[in-house]
């Protein structure tokens, strides 16, 4: 197999968009939360190609991108850009592609106020002790190989050559096989907070889980 990693370029933004909605939900296609794929990508991959591609790095097999590595230096800048410019083209777009008349998408969009409105994500502050984040994913099929280890070790090197002092990724206790892979890398546990978000759409329960590794 001809597999390598190798830092992101222009020519791989589709790619990196089809990932991110096969992989969405918890490893699986986002379609199992909600629909509309191009507002999806929009949420979960605009800010990282558009805005800071020289920090993103991709799994390539047989000249196919099967995975990324998305991650910003400084989290707070990259709040502020989503709010400033990104939030408005989201927001447009949920209207003008029907996606937010969607059934599904707004049964996970009622179940997401409720969430905020009883403050399960006020555990998401780590951008002060931990400013960077990341956020991986491989497609089925091209897990297990080590291309995720070789992407966060690629990574990491990276952000210490940067002068990043500590990082920091939020998941979940559902994804059973990504927290032992985080565990593996050097991350360790900062917090887990219950999360009603999937109820009814995973039969166990799910607690949110903040990670983090500090490079110095």
């Amino acid at each position: 197999m001809n597999a390598r990693v190798r830092s992101y370029e222009h020519r791989d933004r589709e790619a990196v968009r089809y990932i991110c909605c096969e992989t969405g939900f918890m490893g699986e296609p986002m379609e199992n939360q909600m629909e509309g794929r191009e507002v999806f990508a929009d949420m979960w991959s605009r800010y990282y190609t558009d805005y800071e591609p020289e920090h993103l790095w991709v799994a390539e097999v047989e000249d196919r991108v099967v995975g990324y590595i998305l991650g910003a230096l400084d989290t707070h800048r990259q709040e502020q850009i989503m709010r400033e410019k990104i939030a408005p083209i989201i927001i447009r777009k949920a209207f003008t592609t029907g996606f937010i008349l969607r059934l599904k998408t707004i049964r996970f969009v009622l179940k997401s106020i409720m969430v905020l409105r009883r403050g399960e994500l006020r555990t998401l502050n780590l951008g002060r002790e931990y400013p960077a984040h990341l956020h991986i994913n491989l497609l089925d099929g091209y897990r297990g190989l080590g291309l995720g280890k070789q992407l966060t070790q690629s990574w990491l090197e990276h952000l210490a050559s940067h002068g990043v002092s500590a990082l920091h990724l939020v998941t979940t206790t559902y994804n059973k096989q990504a927290v032992a892979f985080y565990k593996r890398m050097g991350f360790k546990p900062l917090f887990e907070s219950p999360l009603s978000l999937y109820e009814g759409m995973i039969a166990e329960p799910v607690a949110l889980l903040g990670m983090g590794i500090k490079f110095r």
